[in-house]
Formats: structure tokens, C-alpha cells, sequence
């Protein structure tokens, strides 16, 4: 069992891949494609409200594998087991 944190003034996200064999986590979802290359899958939606608004809407993300402890929500935490 793992307990994971983001930022205390949550300025930052934490993302992380749930998959059979392991649990990926970074603090930059690149450090996790450097292991796992398989999982670069675009979320189009999120990627087409990062061009038309600058950024990404309601807690969607660019890469649809990817999921991340939300930077809004100061001191966030989950435990994964």
C-alpha cells in the first residue's frame, strides 16, 4: 500500500497509470511514457479544448490512459493498494 501527495498549495499535478502488473506515478506524465511508450493514446476532446481554449476543460486531460491527482485541490491525496 502507497499513499501519494500532491503540493501542499496544489500548483502541481500528480499522474499515475493503473495497470495489472504495476502502478506508474510521476509528477510528468513523459516520465511515465519513457517506461510505458504503449500508452500514448490523445483524449481528442481534451486536445481539442487545449487549442481552441488554452487549456484543458473540467479535469480532462490530453492523454486519455493517464489519470492525476488534481492540481486545484490543494494538499490531494490518495492511497493505492
Amino acid at each position: 500500500m502507497s499513499s501519494l501527495f500532491n503540493d501542499r498549495y496544489g500548483l502541481h499535478r500528480l499522474y499515475y497509470h493503473e495497470a495489472k502488473e504495476a502502478f506508474y506515478f510521476a509528477a510528468e506524465a513523459k516520465a511515465i511514457l519513457a517506461v510505458r511508450p504503449e500508452l500514448r493514446s490523445p483524449d481528442w476532446q481534451g486536445l481539442g479544448e487545449f487549442v481552441a481554449c488554452g487549456c484543458v476543460l473540467e479535469d480532462r486531460r490530453s492523454l486519455r490512459t493517464f489519470m492525476y491527482c488534481p492540481a486545484h485541490r490543494p494538499g490531494y491525496s490518495m492511497v493505492a493498494k
